[in-house]
């Protein structure tokens, strides 16, 4: 049986780990793998950063990832427009497949790709992954004001709506002050996701 795809989109800090992370944890009877299409563009160029900047891609220094996010965007998007959105997901391909060699015991029930944010192509990201008969799930912060979380960059402001477009769930994350607060609001909202997610697709 062929694992099913979850791809998590959103704007930068919407919460989209977050929100696996917590799916993660309650999911508890299935085998649920997150893949990440930046891991695979952090891997390839943690040492060209780490020469030419002092700085390895893979690090989770805020300052350090803000210093290189500009290059990271830049290598990123070279690739994609190179391959018609390919490349990233062929890399990230690669990386399933290993995981499905492995063995039974190591296959996935559930692969979930925690950040989407492509559509721009014919058999870009979120076609691929429509195309497994998968399921984007797309994640917004609601802010203090009532305003939602913007797109930070020329890049996201481009893209995201394209994405948001083709959502089949849509979760809001709103500003909370204590991790108690996040920790609640985090399981209520998995919970009815999953569902929304039993009902419509059987799971």
């Amino acid at each position: 049986m062929e694992p099913f795809y979850i791809g998590i989109s959103g704007v930068a800090g919407s919460g989209k780990d977050t929100f696996f992370s917590y799916l993660q944890k309650i999911f508890n009877n299935k085998k649920i793998k997150r893949y990440s299409f930046g891991d695979e563009l952090k891997k390839e160029v943690s040492p060209w950063t780490l020469e030419h900047y002092g700085i390895d891609s893979l690090t989770q220094n805020r300052k350090d990832k803000e210093i290189i996010r500009p290059f990271l965007v830049f290598h990123a998007s070279t690739k994609r427009n190179q391959t018609r959105g390919r490349y990233w997901i062929e890399k990230t391909e690669e990386e399933i497949e290993k995981s499905l060699q492995l063995g039974k015991e190591f296959y996935p029930d559930i692969i979930c790709l925690t950040d989407v944010r492509y559509n721009f192509y014919e058999d870009d990201e979120v076609a691929w992954i429509k195309r497994k008969k998968g399921i984007i799930v797309y994640v917004s912060r609601v802010l203090e004001d009532g305003s939602v979380l913007e797109a930070k960059n020329d890049e996201e402001k481009k893209h995201d709506p394209l994405v948001k477009g083709h959502a089949d769930y849509i979760v809001k994350v709103s500003e909370k002050q204590t991790e108690e607060d996040i920790h609640d609001e985090m399981i209520s909202n998995v919970n009815l996701f999953l569902d929304w997610l039993k009902n419509k697709w059987k799971m």
